[in-house]
């Protein structure tokens, strides 16, 4: 068997005497601790303006998923998505990753985890097809426009909700 190098023992008195309400510190220590406040606010306010848009992250990706939303207040990479916004993103982008924990949920999953469903797979219905694209959305369907744009193939949802989900 291996060895266990224990770390040292944490002095409890002085985690009791780090952690003491507003009311025990004399002025000085206030200031102090008002002052290390006022830069954590800075600090965070800065780190908030470095974050990047999506629309400014290029995404060099071949194949791409498609989502619409549906619903208002979905909040995903520092944005809150309305209805009828769209999302196409794709492996090489830099939020994939955080993207996979929800961007292939059915209808039905969605539902279980957020209590509505927030996006679809596709475009937004009504709007316009882009550049390139010669059939008609409106009578297309949703995996055959996948296909077409050179997105993701899609099939139906295992929930048989009638949503598609990306494979």
């Amino acid at each position: 068997m291996g060895e266990v190098t224990l770390g040292p023992r944490v002095d409890l008195e002085a985690v009791r005497e780090a952690v003491r309400s507003g009311s025990s510190l004399d002025p000085a220590e206030r200031v102090r601790r008002d002052q290390e406040h006022i830069e954590a606010l800075a600090a965070n306010a800065r780190a908030e303006q470095g974050v990047v848009s999506l629309a400014q992250q290029p995404d060099p990706s071949q194949q791409k998923i498609l989502v619409h939303f549906v619903a208002d207040g979905f909040t995903w990479a520092g944005e809150v998505w309305y209805a009828g916004q769209e999302l196409e993103i794709g492996p090489e982008h830099p939020r994939w990753e955080s993207a996979l924990s929800w961007i292939r949920l059915s209808k039905t999953q969605q539902f279980q985890r957020y209590g509505r469903v927030f996006f679809d797979f596709g475009p937004f219905p009504g709007q316009s097809a882009p550049p390139g694209t010669v059939m008609s959305l409106p009578t297309a369907g949703v995996a055959q426009w996948a296909i077409l744009r050179g997105g993701v193939p899609a099939e139906p949802s295992p929930d048989r909700d009638g949503s598609l989900i990306p494979r």
